[in-house]
């Protein structure tokens, strides 16, 4: 015991998941794309559940009906302000559909680098299964599946 120490105090570390991103001697190629795209969904997956756009068009639809009876009954006062956040919101509406629009297009290119990297190597499957639809204006919408590999 050291002289000027009266106590011990215990330290307990509990660690859940270690996660190795940059180790390259560990992982082979599609080791290293695979992870960067459970990444990448994960992100994406996120972000759409903050449910932004939903909270933005129903904002402006609110700002919209708020501006419309308050010209309507001759109550003149606030318009602008009105019309300036109704901007602003459509602004961040634009904004979180192209940050979303260029997390799943990420998405989809790291897939697809999987796939063919696959495909090259002569693999048939991967433990990924994606399915991607296109929407209005070439919006992707997909859903990815991760399955761990069977010890069969």
């Amino acid at each position: 015991m050291h002289s000027f120490k009266k106590r011990y105090y215990r330290l307990d570390l509990i660690v859940g998941k270690i996660y190795f991103h940059s180790y390259p001697d560990f992982y082979c190629l599609e080791d290293r794309l695979a992870i960067e795209l459970k990444e990448f969904y994960k992100e994406w997956e996120r972000r759409s559940s903050l449910a932004l756009i939903p909270f933005y068009l129903e904002r402006i639809k609110f700002m919209e009906d708020e501006k419309y009876k308050r010209v309507s009954y001759g109550r003149a006062d606030d318009i602008q302000f009105l019309q300036d956040n109704i901007d602003d919101t459509r602004r961040k509406l634009d904004k979180e559909k192209g940050e979303l629009q260029v997390l799943a297009q990420m998405v989809y290119k790291k897939w697809k680098e999987i796939k063919e990297l696959r495909k090259t190597n002569g693999f048939a499957s991967t433990n990924f299964k994606m399915n991607v639809h296109k929407g209005a204006n070439d919006e992707l919408y997909f859903n990815i599946v991760h399955e761990e590999a069977s010890s069969k």
